[in-house]
């Protein structure tokens, strides 16, 4: 499942080392992409950065944050992707019955 191609890997190193590596935590964390549409991620790098804003909180506090919150979010995605394919074996089921039924009427 998270398995990448040699060719993708090697993609992956060549253009990190084309960036500029970022002098702080909130630099990293400000560089992590994450699409407009993508409201937990989005939710969890705005609380990270929001918790470098205390004085005592570091990298290693900032790692310990990050890592229940992306627990949860991984969690959810594999509850809802259980769910939907259930429901997709569902439907090719019906689908599957459906058609069945249709080759007795002709």
């Amino acid at each position: 499942m998270f398995e990448e191609s040699v060719y993708e890997e090697s993609v992956c190193a060549e253009s990190v080392q084309d960036e500029p590596v970022p002098s702080d935590v909130a630099e990293v964390i400000e560089a992590w992409r994450v699409p407009a549409g993508a409201r937990r991620a989005r939710v969890i790098k705005a609380a990270l950065l929001g918790a470098l804003g205390h004085e005592d909180v570091g990298p290693e506090l900032i790692a310990d944050l990050a890592i229940g919150p992306l627990v949860e979010a991984l969690a959810q995605v594999e509850l809802e992707l259980a769910d939907a394919r259930r429901r997709i074996d569902e439907l090719e089921r019906a689908s599957a019955s459906a058609s069945r039924a249709g080759d007795r009427t002709l």
